[in-house]
C-alpha cells in the first residue's frame, strides 16, 4: 500500500516521450477519499449564513459507501471550536454540494475562523480547511441613525 510516482518512457521512430504517473495502491475493497471544502465568501456578519463548498472523490476500491461529514469552524485568537453540523451522506465516485449554515445561533465573536469539514469512514478519516473572517456589519444602528 501506498503512493508512488513516476514516469512512463516510450520511444518509437527515434522520438522519445516522457508520461508522469501517480499510483496509488490500496488493498482491495479498501475505502479512501479525497475532501475539499472551500468558503463562498470570505467576510461575513455573525448572522450572516456560512456558504461553503464541498467536494469529495472517492479515490479507493469499494464502488460505494457512506461517510459522516462534521463541520467545526474553529477562533483562529481563541482556539474555541464550535460544530455547526454534522451528516452522513453516500459516496460512488465524486460528490459535490454547497452548504448554507445560518450563523446566528452560535453567538461568534469577530475575528479570523477556519471551517474545518471532517470525514469519518470505514477505516479512516479526512479533512479540509478553509478560511474566513467573522465582521460587524457596515449597516449598524448608528449609522442607519445617520441617515
Amino acid at each position: 500500500m501506498g503512493t508512488y510516482a513516476g514516469d512512463i518512457i516510450a520511444e518509437a521512430e527515434g522520438v522519445t516521450k516522457k508520461l508522469p504517473i501517480t499510483l496509488v495502491i490500496t488493498q482491495a475493497g479498501e475505502v479512501a477519499l479525497d475532501l475539499v471544502a472551500e468558503t463562498r465568501t470570505r467576510q461575513i456578519t455573525p448572522y450572516d449564513i456560512l456558504k461553503f463548498y464541498i467536494a469529495m472523490y472517492n479515490i479507493g476500491l469499494r464502488k460505494e459507501f457512506d461517510t459522516n461529514l462534521t463541520y467545526v469552524i474553529r477562533n483562529i485568537e481563541t482556539r474555541r471550536n464550535v460544530t455547526i453540523g454534522n451528516e452522513t451522506v453516500n459516496i460512488k465516485t465524486t460528490r459535490s454540494f454547497v452548504k448554507n449554515i445560518p450563523l446566528g445561533e452560535f453567538n461568534l465573536s469577530l475575528g479570523h475562523y477556519v471551517l474545518e469539514v471532517i470525514a469519518e469512514y470505514e477505516g479512516g478519516s479526512t479533512s479540509s480547511t478553509d478560511s474566513f473572517e467573522i465582521v460587524e456589519s457596515f449597516w449598524t444602528g448608528s449609522i442607519l441613525l445617520l441617515l
